[in-house]
C-alpha cells in the first residue's frame, strides 16, 4: 500500500469494484460506462488493479492486467469529479 496526501493506494478488491459502480456518476457523469467494467479483471488480475482511497470513499481506480510478454492493458481507469491531480490520475479527461 502507498499512502500520499491522505490517499491510500492498494490493490482493488471485489468490494471496491462494486463501490466504484455504485458511485458511477461521480466518476463518469451522465455517461453510462458501466459495461466496460469487468468484475473478472479484479477477480483474476487483482494484483494489477488499484484503488486510491480516502477514509470515506474510493477517489480513483485503475483496472488492468499485464500479459506474459509484459504488455500492460488498462481497462478502465477513472477519477472522481472532485479529485483531479491526485496520485493515480494527474488530470481528469472530460
Amino acid at each position: 500500500m502507498i499512502a500520499t496526501m491522505g490517499i491510500h493506494i492498494a490493490t482493488a478488491g471485489v468490494a471496491d469494484f462494486h463501490q466504484a459502480l455504485t458511485d458511477h456518476p461521480r466518476f463518469w457523469g451522465e455517461r453510462d460506462l458501466r459495461s466496460p467494467h469487468l468484475l473478472a479483471l479484479v477477480q483474476e488480475f487483482g494484483s494489477t488493479c488499484l484503488a486510491a482511497r480516502t477514509e470515506d470513499r474510493i477517489r480513483e481506480y485503475i483496472y488492468g492486467f499485464v500479459t506474459p510478454d509484459s504488455t500492460g492493458c488498462l481497462h478502465p481507469t477513472a477519477t472522481q469529479d472532485d479529485a483531479p491531480g491526485t496520485p493515480l490520475a494527474r488530470t481528469r479527461q472530460p
